[in-house]
């Protein structure tokens, strides 16, 4: 599960990066600078809104996909490094010492 939680989020990475490019690229070339400023600071909320709102809605379904894809290969990747730790005896010693009372 590890691999694959990090790999759908390597995906998500680069994807978004991309996207990030493009967003930006659009926005400034559309002459809309406050949307250009706004989407350096607040991706990927700010093109998804910018994209709706202009008929762009390929670039706002794709951000949405992006981010989905990386909260679900992040969460994968959570419980996989969860179940991976329960059996390490180290990581269950340290549990055990720190939840007895002293």
């Amino acid at each position: 599960m590890l691999i694959l939680g990090g790999i759908l989020l390597a995906i998500a990475c680069i994807c978004g990066l991309i996207l990030y490019i493009i967003s930006l690229m659009k926005t400034f070339k559309s002459g809309e600078t406050i949307w250009g400023v706004l989407t350096i600071f607040f991706s990927p909320l700010v093109p998804v809104i910018w994209g709706f709102m202009n008929n762009d809605k390929k670039l706002s379904i794709n951000w949405i996909i992006v981010t989905i894809l990386g909260i679900v290969g992040y969460a994968i990747l959570v419980f996989g490094l969860i179940s991976q730790a329960q059996n390490m005896p180290e990581i269950q010693e340290a549990l055990q010492n720190a939840t007895q009372p002293q």
